[in-house]
């Protein structure tokens, strides 16, 4: 077939059919790419849940020792804070597994501080009474929100380390791919070149038995 073209098309289409191949690779490198960072963002949003986990149970501690207006309204800035973060984190979560495991946290985030708006106001008045001492109405509703709680922290954990190996494997892969493109992007310019050589070669022996021929003929004449 392209024997049937010309020399000059058959320059052509080399170059066109490398950088129609460089374009296919650079596509393939901006979707892992793209991938990667997306599982990047998702393990910064899962580390984003530690920290705001661990700023509401600071508060809720502070609160516990100082029952107040102020004290309790920090937790639920904070709890607020974490589910905004899960919120944005759900949007980017691709694995249904882990989807599932985001609502299942929004749920006993909200759960945690409706217990705590449960006894918050008795345990308030106590306070500014001078009562210390907790009900046992209170301690069980304590009981259960902390129990939600741990609930809590050990599915930010579990997501937190699917995140990590997702990030992990993505990086992985994106270098494997960067390396195979680049092998194959080299033995794709080293082929063409060959080829390209080849068809030049080609032309100028063509080119040279051709004026052989020629004067050949003038001498026989």
């Amino acid at each position: 077939m392209l024997r049937n073209i010309k020399t000059k098309s058959k320059l052509l289409l080399f170059p066109l059919g490398f950088i129609i191949i460089i374009s296919i690779f650079a596509f393939v490198y901006i979707h892992y790419s793209n991938s990667a960072n997306r599982q990047n963002e998702v393990y910064s949003k899962t580390d984003e849940l530690i920290q705001n986990l661990l700023k509401g149970r600071i508060s809720v501690y502070q609160f516990l020792r100082a029952p107040n207006q102020d004290t309790q309204n920090k937790i639920i800035e904070n709890f607020n804070t974490l589910d905004s973060s899960n919120a944005e984190l759900n949007k980017l979560l691709t694995v249904e597994a882990n989807k599932q495991l985001s609502v299942e946290i929004s749920k006993l985030s909200k759960e945690y501080v409706e217990y705590l708006n449960l006894f918050s106001p008795s345990l308030i008045n106590n306070f500014k009474n001078g009562i210390k001492e907790e009900s046992a109405e209170i301690k069980e509703i304590i009981a259960k929100m902390v129990k939600t709680g741990l609930e809590l922290e050990e599915n930010i954990r579990i997501i937190h380390e699917r995140a990590k190996i997702l990030k992990y494997k993505s990086n992985d892969l994106l270098n494997m791919i960067l390396i195979i493109l680049g092998a194959c992007s080299i033995g794709i310019f080293i082929i063409f070149s060959l080829l390209v050589s080849n068809v030049i070669t080609k032309s100028l022996h063509n080119f040279k038995d051709g004026l052989l021929s020629f004067f050949l003929y003038l001498n026989k004449s």
